[in-house]
């Protein structure tokens, strides 16, 4: 009798700890957060089309027009990092934040490197949101532009030494051109011109002193030379040790990318993997370009976080580009952005599913509490990531007998979660000989369906993302312990009744 009330105190106890709050981040000096990247899952926001959180700024609004001005701001992005805190993500990255031309809601539009865009707000307002962003354990990067302007900027015509004066890119298998010639038809800037390339840093580091950021987003990349790259990235961290640099070359040369690895930067945008990624689960092709392309970033570069993902302002909508049944894909997508090595983006909307073809329409306004179901699975997945270090620093290994399942394995100091990702409308069977002690159960702690097993072979079932750990021969199932918790309770109740009654 006082051993079942020992187990069943102790039971009891370890119920009721499973809902206590979760323990605060840890923040460094000057509200810096003491996070390893590999343990972010980044947000990115078009601020315009976010959240209009300050009225007093809208001049010029055009909620019907697709290009244009839409009302979302600075304050906007204050009054919902509560939900982004809800969701799980630990860092946001805002679009430009700097002046623009008429039209440039996006921000790549600059005309003012040194003013924040009216529309958006003003600095105290941008500094308000990254010290609230910190109090809650986000961590916030700005997107940064030195290789173009706006056509409208003074220094066009007031500065004209300052610029490329060649004509649009036309070959972009040249190199020569992508760095010298306009994106888009952009005053494209000549860093080569050493007052340029010294107003470019003295602006980049008045960004960091003014704002306490963590890091930037660098644009283009791939358009600006290496060289000044370089010195770029040993300026920056000289300033701020810590400061992140995460560029962007749109490129899925792996080795194309390893070469903006190489002058400093923290990390790239992967479009390494993207393309594999799109392959396979939009597309339905074989996964083995993927675990190779990540094989070889874990190979090549072991040092470098590289920053994933699956949608961005620049593609369309992941659930418009792998219609039909974009909804069930794009569970399997974000379940392996979440599962696998490096560091989550996940684009503003994502997690309702918004649709949106290519540029504009892929910048629709966010439609928050449109897909409460998506949303509660997007949260499910970031929480499993953020809870087992596997996910965040463990080992990478594919496993491979059934083409039409994306399966690995991740470990981490002993602990083992199959990700197995049926990327078929037909239920498929998975050979786990020899991943697991013979004989170990398996649970699907996504807590959908849950795998059946015959022998080594597990069934399942369609299109339906598993995240599997085993099951120790010890652990009490849940639904046992809440129902010992249950009896308890109840008895208790009786006791006490009866007792009254006496």
């Amino acid at each position: 009798m006082i051993l079942r009330r020992i187990l069943a105190a102790g039971l009891l106890a370890a119920v009721l700890a499973s809902f206590a709050a979760p323990a605060q981040p840890v923040r460094a000096a000057q509200g810096k957060i003491d996070r390893p990247y590999s343990e972010d899952i980044f947000y990115l926001i078009m601020t315009d089309r976010f959240h209009n959180g300050d009225t007093s700024n809208d001049t010029g609004l055009e909620p019907n027009n697709s290009t244009g001005i839409h009302g979302g701001d600075l304050q906007g992005v204050i009054n919902k990092l509560d939900y982004l805190q809800n969701l799980g993500v630990t860092g946001i990255w805002l679009t430009p934040v700097v002046e623009n031309q008429q039209g440039g809601y996006h921000g790549y539009w600059a005309i003012d490197f040194y003013k924040v865009d009216p529309n958006l707000s003003d600095m105290e307002t941008l500094k308000r949101l990254v010290d609230e962003a910190h109090k809650r354990g986000i961590k916030v990067f700005l997107d940064v532009v030195v290789n173009h302007t706006a056509p409208t900027h003074p220094f066009v015509d007031e500065k004209p030494d300052w610029f490329h004066q060649a004509g649009s890119i036309t070959n972009w298998e040249s190199q020569e051109q992508i760095e010298n010639f306009k994106l888009a038809g952009l005053p494209d800037l000549a860093q080569e011109n050493p007052t340029v390339k010294q107003y470019l840093l003295d602006m980049s580091t008045w960004w960091i002193d003014q704002t306490g950021v963590d890091g930037f987003r660098l644009d283009t990349v791939r358009h600006v030379p290496t060289w000044f790259w370089e010195e770029y990235s040993k300026e920056l961290h000289a300033h701020r040790p810590g400061f992140y640099l995460m560029g962007e070359a749109w490129n899925g040369d792996l080795n194309y990318l390893k070469k903006y690895l190489e002058t400093g930067l923290d990390s790239v945008v992967d479009f390494a993997r993207l393309f594999p990624m799109q392959d396979v689960f939009m597309r339905g092709e074989d996964p083995t370009m993927l675990h190779a392309t990540v094989g070889r970033q874990i190979k090549e570069t072991p040092d470098t976080v590289w920053s994933t993902f699956i949608d961005n302002h620049d593609l369309p909508r992941f659930v418009t580009g792998s219609a039909p049944g974009g909804e069930s894909k794009l569970r399997l997508a974000l379940a392996y952005l979440l599962t696998s090595p490096g560091m989550p983006i996940i684009y503003y909307g994502t997690e309702v599913a918004m649709v949106g073809g290519d540029d504009p329409d892929n910048r629709r306004d966010m439609k928050f509490d449109s897909n409460p179901e998506q949303f509660a699975y997007t949260q499910a997945l970031i929480k499993l990531r953020k809870e087992n270090p596997a996910f965040t620093h463990g080992t990478y290994t594919p496993v491979t007998t059934n083409r039409k399942v994306v399966a690995f394995v991740r470990e981490h100091e002993g602990k083992r979660f199959l990700v197995a990702l049926n990327n078929s409308a037909q239920e498929q069977q998975l050979d786990v000989t020899g991943l697991f002690e013979s004989g170990q159960k398996l649970q699907n702690l996504l807590g959908q369906a849950q795998p059946t097993a015959q022998g080594e072979l597990l069934t399942l079932a369609p299109w339906t993302p598993y995240v599997m750990a085993p099951i120790p021969t010890s652990e009490t199932p849940l639904w046992l312990g809440g129902a010992v918790v249950a009896v308890l309770v109840i008895g208790g109740s009786l006791f006490l009744v009866r007792r009254r009654k006496a």
